[in-house]
């Protein structure tokens, strides 16, 4: 895929092939990730550590191949989506950063009859 297939939103991040398997965007003072990283479908390696990010695109889910993602010391990154706890994929993250918790409230009528 020709440099010109790759959105300008990754192009500004120095993207230039939508092929690569390993992207280092540490330290880069990055707030946030463009939604068209998910777009990346044959990266492996995402290394995002060092920024200030609060949160990460739900497109992030679709990187299947992903095995490695680095986002320590992005201190105001409280909570990332549980479906990157999965085989295959080594999250390196701070201690005070949670995968989030899907709460289930169940409703029994017969409990209030």
């Amino acid at each position: 895929m020709s440099n010109s297939n790759v959105p300008s939103s990754l192009r500004n991040l120095g993207v230039t092939n939508m092929n690569i398997t390993r992207l280092n965007l540490r330290d880069k003072n990055l707030t946030s990730i463009p939604k068209e990283i998910g777009n990346l479908k044959n990266l492996k390696q995402l290394y995002l550590d060092h920024n200030k990010l609060r949160s990460l695109p739900d497109e992030i889910n679709n990187l299947t191949n992903l095995e490695r993602l680095d986002v320590t010391a992005n201190s105001l990154l409280r909570i990332i989506p549980k479906t990157l706890k999965r085989d295959g994929l080594e999250v390196i993250k701070n201690s005070s950063t949670r995968f989030e918790l899907k709460i289930v409230f169940l409703f029994c009528e017969d409990y209030f009859q």
